[in-house]
């Protein structure tokens, strides 16, 4: 009797280990942010093809530590993110952490409160402004000396931005954006910087007091992870605005075992296959009209080697 115990036992270990590498994890973020929603969109297409896990996150710079820690298989990241991790970690090098596809844009929003304004000039008087002039803060390069706010991954974009932008403004982290809001609206911080595909729930849920501040799309011109964009709320009457984008990236470790090799070139296939079905289907995150499988990036693309990526014909779901 033991012996068929011990017998069982030493079959489920291997059960379980060989579930285990038959299973990829997904470090993704927020459970009602867009990489969740992607995710479960690539789960319910090709979760028959390949078996897909996810992981929950605060977003891009925890994915990033997820990965590079072994926690994950893969994760979705902002190519800026990744970009000015690597800068201070060697580990999310390109020789390291590879592109398996591009998704899609995430536009760059700088929330203010809608009076937003500063005093410059004039005296300070026990603490009060005499014969300074207004001035209403209505770009990034108005924030110039202040306090900005941000969370998860846009924490990082938030310093990327002020570092390579030359917009010398403080950052402050939060751990979410109820938080960041709280700070916000207490006047402890000027503005918040919050990244992620239009429409933004964040964003979508401001009343009319907020507002859009623009970025200069002469940013993109200088850093090649970002591209211009423009960004538009009904509920802020924010119609156009300008700022930048930096692309999504579906991103894994540089495996070089042939079996983990198979296993992303099958769901690299299975997710070019349906594309079509990401788009036009219903039920699917708006952001899906704009992702682009072969749009250029500055970091190097995960090689799968001789494995046919070719799409074939997309897998129905009833």
């Amino acid at each position: 009797m033991k012996k068929h115990i011990i017998a069982s036992v030493i079959l489920a270990s291997f059960a379980s280990a060989a579930m285990a590498q038959d299973v990829v994890i997904i470090s993704t973020g927020g459970a009602k942010g867009t990489y969740s929603s992607f995710f479960k969109s690539i789960q319910a297409l090709c979760g028959d093809t390949v078996q897909l896990v996810e992981r929950l996150s605060t977003g891009s710079d925890a994915n990033i530590d997820n990965l590079i820690n072994k926690q994950t298989d893969g994760a979705f990241v902002q190519a800026d993110t990744l970009q000015f991790t690597a800068m201070n970690d060697p580990r999310a090098s390109d020789s390291q952490v590879r592109v398996l596809l591009p998704m899609y844009p995430e536009e760059v929003h700088v929330v203010a409160l809608k009076d937003l304004s500063k005093l410059s000039g004039g005296l300070t008087v026990f603490g009060k402004n005499i014969g300074g002039n207004k001035q209403e803060l209505n770009s990034l390069s108005d924030l110039e000396g202040v306090k900005v706010g941000a969370w998860g991954g846009s924490y990082t974009t938030a310093r990327a931005i002020s570092y390579l932008g030359s917009v010398k403004y403080e950052t402050v982290q939060f751990t979410d954006d109820k938080a960041a809001k709280a700070a916000l609206d207490k006047g402890e911080i000027a503005a918040i910087i919050a990244v992620g595909g239009q429409p933004l729930q964040f964003v979508s849920e401001l009343s009319a007091n907020y507002k859009l501040l623009k970025i200069d799309s002469s940013l993109a011109e200088k850093v090649k992870a970002y591209q211009k964009a423009r960004v538009s709320y009904r509920n802020i009457n924010a119609a156009g605005v300008e700022t930048v984008s930096a692309r999504s990236l579906l991103v894994v470790k540089n495996y070089n075992t042939p079996a983990r090799k198979e296993k992303f070139a099958a769901l690299k296939k299975c997710i070019l296959a349906n594309e079509n079905n990401f788009k036009e289907g219903t039920g699917h995150h708006p952001k899906w009209s704009d992702a682009d499988f072969s749009a250029p990036v500055s970091w190097a693309m995960y090689d799968i080697g001789n494995i046919s990526t070719t799409p074939v014909a997309p897998v129905k779901k009833k």
